[in-house]
């Protein structure tokens, strides 16, 4: 019964203070997914004059005629070198998300002997947050520029990706509570 009882409370000190870990496992597994997400929707920008239109990264959507339930949605072939720069830094801004969260499931998991997985971990949350930030950066403040047009507007897109942005520098600090707290040992 003694015994019993010493694996049980081992088990529960074991969960209730790795829960910093588990959080940023779930954060970065969050990060990842709305990343992807706000590449993915066709939702960076819109305008409703003189027609209603929106784009994303990779396509752009113009209404066929007067009424906006029938839109034309095509390819972007030769996009501007901003945008080009934006799917780049957001494409990398994934790879990272993608490759952080499998070091620190592959630790929670599997090797918890191996801490330096979480240090990888909450360096790639550190530069794939960055690299997101500057494709954000860039996207919103060089498209209404070049444009020069007037009543275009953010989309979810845009929104999305900005929430990726901030759970990963959260992420991050996170991973840091987690290395101090001694989760990782």
């Amino acid at each position: 019964m003694i015994r019993y009882n010493s694996i049980q409370k081992i088990l529960r000190e074991s969960i209730t203070m790795r829960w910093v870990l588990y959080l940023s496992l779930t954060l970065t597994l969050g990060a990842l997914v709305v990343n992807m997400v706000s590449v993915c929707v066709p939702y960076w920008l819109y305008t409703k004059s003189p027609s209603m239109a929106y784009q994303g990264l990779w396509q752009r959507c113009e209404s066929a005629s007067s009424q906006t339930d029938n839109m034309e949605c095509v390819l972007i072939k030769l996009p501007p070198e901003f945008l080009d720069a934006t799917r780049v830094m957001m494409l990398f801004g994934f790879s990272f998300y993608a490759i952080a969260a499998i070091c620190a499931f592959s630790f929670v998991c599997c090797r918890d002997d191996n801490p330096s997985l979480i240090t990888a971990a909450t360096f790639l949350m550190l530069f794939g947050g960055i690299l997101s930030m500057i494709g954000v950066i860039v996207y919103g403040a060089m498209y209404p520029i070049l444009l020069g047009a007037r009543g275009l507007n953010l989309h979810a897109g845009f929104g999305l990706a900005v929430v990726s942005v901030l759970i990963a520098f959260v992420n991050t600090l996170f991973y840091c509570m987690a290395k101090a707290r001694g989760d990782t040992e």
